[in-house]
């Protein structure tokens, strides 16, 4: 019945957009599709809803009815059928897999379950003119902290070009080739938050909780990590590490760390992970490594499945408002140089999409200057910056070495007066 309220609503008020900026589509109408997609195709081609004698020379059978209630409440109504029809389909199809599997059936109705509701809770545009006392504030509270935009990478050289981790909409992958320390690297960001007094997150694929616990000493307070995990730690060191510890426990927030054990022996999903963010409120959320999670939709091939968890996480960062920074593998150096190159977006070896779908992007590798990292991608700012640095792996220690690459653009004046701009200096317009 709501269906063919809808309809005549829109023919007799000559009204669609009210419905396609709902984000009503033929899905909303399973026992009207052809008459909704006459009217939307009229619609397109000649900017108006079809009058009711040309839509009944068509639909000769169509019962044209009085319809009273607004459009909000036919909407709200057609909306509620439509999750209603989607619920009952996805729970008969979660039967089977309860059977087989009750985490597996459950986590899929979660799953689904919160996507149907999130496609359904639809907003509207932002007008900038309304977001003036927001804008002034931001800026003023960038200029308190010196133009870091978000959490200290831990490095600043990196902190100079990106600005920190972002807020949200920030996706992060670092990317390198096999045993080139990428694992070590996004602990370094997430220690270095956590010594910032940020709750961090990790999942981690491989590693154990004391694994990474080591490591996390190591990065933090530079003991020897071949010492701690063998025990060769002298009393001395080992009376000062146990004081250090005692103090940073007491002072700093929780580093929670998640494994496969943690999980049932299962990866990691989006789903999961959110699920866990809700728990522990976390500031910043790591993820060592990203081919060690699952896709909840079953993508056909693995491919695809990258591409799905990718884009996932990048929303979830975005409905968080927290930064996720996570590692992937590279394929092998393809020069036979004895010098390895940075990788590049291109040789992301799991998935294209994992590239495509961070806001950032970067790689590293170990030369005989020092580790290079590799600004490759960054979605806000400066691309193709490459850093090398000094490290000493066992005792966590960074020394900055050298830039290259420098890309900036000729800076503007503040206020971009024409009439002020140099001669030879771009177009204001055409800069952006």
């Amino acid at each position: 019945m709501i269906e063919l309220q809808c309809i005549n609503n829109i023919l007799a008020e000559n009204n669609i957009e009210t419905y396609l900026e709902e984000g009503i589509n033929e899905d909303f109408f399973p026992s009207y599709t052809k008459e909704w997609n006459y009217i939307l195709d009229h619609y397109n081609k000649y900017g108006k809803v079809p009058d009711q004698a040309t839509f009944l020379a068509t639909f000769t059978e169509f019962d044209l009815i009085d319809v009273l209630e607004p459009p909000k409440y036919l909407l709200e109504n057609l909306r509620e059928d439509y999750v209603f029809r989607q619920s009952a389909k996805l729970f008969n199809e979660s039967v089977e897999l309860l059977k087989q599997n009750a985490f597996e059936g459950l986590r899929n109705i979660l799953s689904k379950g919160e996507k149907l509701l999130v496609s359904n809770s639809i907003t509207h545009g932002t007008d900038i003119n309304n977001i003036v006392n927001q804008k002034l504030e931001e800026i003023n509270s960038k200029k308190r902290i010196d133009g870091l935009l978000g959490i200290s990478t831990g490095l600043k050289e990196l902190d100079d070009v990106l600005g920190g981790w972002l807020p949200g909409e920030e996706f992060v992958t670092i990317v390198g080739r096999v045993n080139q320390g990428k694992s070590w690297l996004l602990q370094k960001f997430l220690t270095s938050a956590h010594s910032q007094h940020k709750r961090v997150l990790l999942y981690s694929g491989e590693m154990s909780a004391m694994q990474v616990g080591y490591r996390h000493d190591t990065l933090a307070m530079n003991y020897s990590n071949r010492q701690l995990t063998r025990g060769t730690i002298s009393d001395l060191e080992f009376t000062n590490y146990e004081n250090d510890l005692k103090k940073r426990a007491k002072e700093l927030e929780p580093f929670i760390v998640v494994t496969p054990k943690d999980l049932g022996g299962k990866y990691m999903t989006v789903s999961m992970l959110k699920a866990l963010c809700k728990k522990y409120q976390p500031d910043i959320i790591g993820i060592d490594q990203l081919s060690l999670m699952d896709d909840e939709r079953r993508g056909e091939n693995r491919r695809l499945q990258l591409a799905n968890i990718t884009m996932d996480l990048f929303r979830l960062s975005e409905e968080l408002g927290k930064p996720i920074l996570a590692d992937a593998q590279a394929n092998r150096n393809k020069t036979s140089s004895e010098e390895p190159e940075n990788p590049e977006l291109a040789d992301i070896g799991e998935a294209d999409a994992i590239g495509q779908n961070s806001s950032r992007v970067i790689s590293l590798v170990q030369t005989k200057l020092g580790l290079s990292l590799l600004v490759t991608k960054n979605r806000y700012g400066e691309n193709n910056k490459k850093f090398i640095y000094s490290w000493d792996i066992d005792l966590g220690t960074f020394r900055f070495v050298s830039e290259e690459g420098s890309q900036k653009e000729t800076e503007l004046p503040f206020k971009n007066d024409r009439n002020d701009i140099p001669q030879g200096m771009p177009n204001p317009v055409d800069v952006f």
